[in-house]
């Protein structure tokens, strides 16, 4: 499911429909003045732009991503994305020296892995931080994202379909392990951990962006219900959702609402 969602034009509309809230948890990282920050994993740079005004212009921020169209269109924002600098780089192999940072920033990375490589990358990110430093590792809950109208198990139903799939366990166990997130990053025995959970939000009459975005994602899950085993009566709902100018979508009902959950959980490295 993450995967499908990891191109560059879908990260950069995502984050501009979510920007309050994404921001927020950014903030809530804990990040000061003139520190030195990674971005692991930093997609198309989105983050950039909140993460330069929380180190100033006395910090660095550098951002590394494993997607080389990531890189190329953070590279293409320059400066206006507020990296000093931007390097092709796996988050479980970091082409960093021992505590190099002293913030690392993670966001919607470690859902694409299994645990054993959750656990993996978490020590990357402890290694190249600072003892002392902040880690702020987030990530999506899936079985927070509700679509109203529709049938509120919908999307566990599919979830629970995708677990059984080979293809895509590891990927939706992933989206699924947000809430006891803190546990996986305490396997890293460090200090003052907190976790928080945000919902996100959003009610008709949605912006353009928003349309665009949910209606999106709901071809997205439309076209993993196709490769799924799911029932009839669902798929049938499914592929009325991939067509968002059908009269019966919930985007062009009154009353449309959408969430999801975003789970941040930041600690101190020893």
């Amino acid at each position: 499911m993450t995967h499908r969602l990891s191109s560059s034009d879908w990260l950069d509309l995502h984050y501009e429909v979510c920007r309050p809230e994404y921001e927020r948890l950014a903030i809530a990282a804990g990040f000061e003045q003139s520190w030195h920050v990674l971005d692991a994993g930093c997609g198309s740079g989105a983050y950039g732009n909140v993460l330069r005004r929380l180190v100033g212009e006395g910090g660095v921020l550098v951002g590394c991503d494993v997607s080389a169209d990531n890189i190329r269109r953070a590279r293409t924002r320059g400066a206006g994305a507020g990296y000093d600098e931007v390097t092709q780089a796996a988050i479980n192999d970091l082409p960093y020296r021992d505590g190099s940072f002293d913030g690392v920033w993670c966001a919607n990375v470690l859902q694409l892995l299994d645990d054993d490589e959750a656990v993996r990358a978490l020590r990357e990110l402890c290694r190249v931080t600072k003892p002392g430093g902040r880690i702020a590792v987030k990530d999506v809950d899936m079985l927070l994202w509700r679509v109203h109208p529709l049938d509120p198990l919908l999307i566990t139903r599919l979830m629970a379909a995708s677990v059984r799939s080979d293809e895509a366990r590891t990927e939706t166990l992933g989206a699924l392990r947000g809430r006891t997130l803190r546990r996986l990053v305490e396997t890293q025995h460090v200090a003052d951990v907190a976790q928080q959970t945000m919902l996100i939000e959003r009610w008709a009459p949605l912006s353009d962006a928003a349309r665009r975005m949910y209606a999106q994602w709901l071809q997205v899950l439309a076209g993993m219900a196709e490769e799924r085993d799911v029932s009839q009566s669902d798929m049938a709902v499914w592929r009325d959702l991939a067509q968002p100018d059908s009269p019966t979508h919930p985007l062009n009902s009154d009353c449309f609402y959408a969430c999801e959950g975003q789970v941040l959980v930041t600690a101190t490295v020893p």
